[in-house]
């Protein structure tokens, strides 16, 4: 079925059920209303009965005379008012004593009451009627009043108003669905045309476009489709870019490798160039093999994040305390070397991180604190609750970023400082990692930096609910 006809169906289809529904609503309301209104004329019928009643049996009474059956058909048959108002009453047996109808009496709609007025709404053959029942006591007699009107024509002209209503519905619905069919063809046209195109550009005709013509959603699909037309001519772009991504992949891994194998090297080293004690040398042996353990699930993890781009790793609860002693055991030749203070602190508390990627992010931003501090400088490693957080952060007093710098700091290959960034081995892809990893974890990097006194960068991280036990 064509998009056109789609468009008319729908939409012809909603358009009668909204009639439908609305003429339902309304003549049901029209209806409720009059029935209401029918129903408290009864009410007061019956009342003003109940009044005219007693007063007559009171009259009676006055005379000396005994309120007998006799006595209450008197009283009674004056406001029958020739036989235009139905009114049964009974005895306090539900006996039936005067009917003005030749009706009996509704022993069932007596039973119903509990000392008040009860009334029922019901109809045969046609005809409906509302009945409205009552009690009342004098001279020490207890009858029951009913009285009825007719209700027919309420319910006559509801069946006249659904009548009406539906012949106009139908009347409007044919009118709406022609007016809807030339609406449907005239919106898809230009789909009709945009689909010639197409088959133009499949057999080879690459310079064939679209004509814009307004500044609606259509006229909007039409310069987005001659945009993608235009970019099946760049092929060679593509194929450029594609080298580009290779590129900066070798350079990321590159750089991700080198800080590992820095400390791998540098206990190494001190293993042998120093005497050192048993327990100094195990503990040495222990962080070459952790970093070697940690270079091999990095590699893949990296292969996944930056080739792949796959977005999901399994994360896991930790303690970040006990991540943060890690990485200070990690760093500490590496600051040795440079002549720097790594201080670390952290609070007890659980995250869900992916262990090895965000010991990479960590280990990227004190890389960077490095770069930016003179020797003898203090570089911060900390971690704290901070509501439903926990908070990373890394704090040096280096020489800073300026504020014009930092929005660029994440961009892959972007340097602050080149001469000192490259003099250092740095390529500017570590912010950038980090970022992405960040990402990962629904988090982001927050800077904030003063030139001249130096850097602060934190990472916020959802805590995790405690495990159940």
């Amino acid at each position: 079925m064509k998009f056109a006809w789609k468009v008319f169906l729908s939409t012809v289809i909603v358009i009668a059920i909204v009639f439908a529904v609305g003429g339902y609503v309304l003549v049901t309301s029209f209806f409720t209303s009059a029935l209401s209104r029918e129903t408290d004329r009864a009410l007061e019928e019956n009342q003003l009965m109940k009044l005219a009643y007693e007063s007559a049996a009171t009259t009676y009474l006055n005379q000396g005379a005994k309120l007998t059956d006799e006595a209450v058909v008197n009283s009674v048959s004056s406001l029958e008012n020739g036989g235009r108002r139905g009114i049964i009453v009974s005895d306090e047996n539900y006996k039936k004593i005067f009917s003005s109808t030749g009706e009996a009496a509704d022993e069932q709609l007596m039973r119903e009451m509990d000392g008040g007025r009860v009334y029922r709404i019901g109809g045969s053959g046609g005809r409906y009627d509302i009945t409205v029942c009552c009690s009342t006591s004098v001279g020490g007699r207890t009858v029951y009043l009913e009285t009825s009107r007719d209700i027919t024509s309420i319910f006559q002209e509801r069946e006249a108003q659904f009548d009406t209503y539906t012949e106009w519905s139908i009347v409007l619905l044919l009118l709406s669905a022609l007016v809807m069919l030339v609406v449907s063809m005239f919106l898809t046209r230009p789909l009709t045309r945009l689909s010639a195109t197409t088959r133009r550009i499949a057999e080879g005709d690459y310079n064939v476009r679209m004509r814009v013509k307004g500044e609606d959603e259509i006229a909007e699909f039409t310069q987005d489709f001659n945009a993608m037309t235009d970019a099946v001519q760049d092929k060679m772009y593509a194929l450029e870019n594609t080298a580009r991504q290779r590129e900066d992949f070798v350079a990321s891994f590159a750089h991700e490798l080198k800080t590992p194998l820095t400390s791998i090297i540098g206990y190494a080293d001190m293993l042998r160039s120093k005497h050192m004690k048993p327990e100094e040398m195990f503990l040495s042996a222990n962080y070459i093999f952790t970093e070697g353990k940690r270079l091999e699930a990095l590699s893949l993890k990296l292969l996944e994040l930056m080739v792949l781009e796959r977005q999901e790793f399994e994360k896991r609860r930790i303690n970040p305390r006990v991540l943060i002693e890690e990485i200070e055991g990690l760093m500490l030749p590496i600051m040795e070397n440079a002549g720097l203070v790594l201080k670390t602190a952290a609070q007890n508390a659980v995250v869900m991180v992916e262990p090895d990627l965000f010991k990479t992010l960590l280990v990227n931003l004190i890389d960077n604190a490095r770069k930016a501090s003179e020797p003898g400088s203090l570089i911060e490693l900390y971690g704290q609750i901070d509501g439903r957080d926990y908070v990373f952060c890394v704090r040096d007093h280096g020489r800073g970023i300026p504020e014009e710098e930092i929005k660029k700091i994440t961009e892959a290959f972007y340097m602050v400082d080149k001469s000192r960034a490259r003099a250092q081995n740095g390529a500017g892809l570590g912010l950038a990692l980090s970022d992405k990893i960040a990402h990962m974890h629904g988090s982001r990097l927050e800077f904030k930096s003063i030139v001249g006194s130096g850097t602060l960068v934190c990472i916020r991280i959802r805590r995790a609910r405690r495990a159940r036990p």
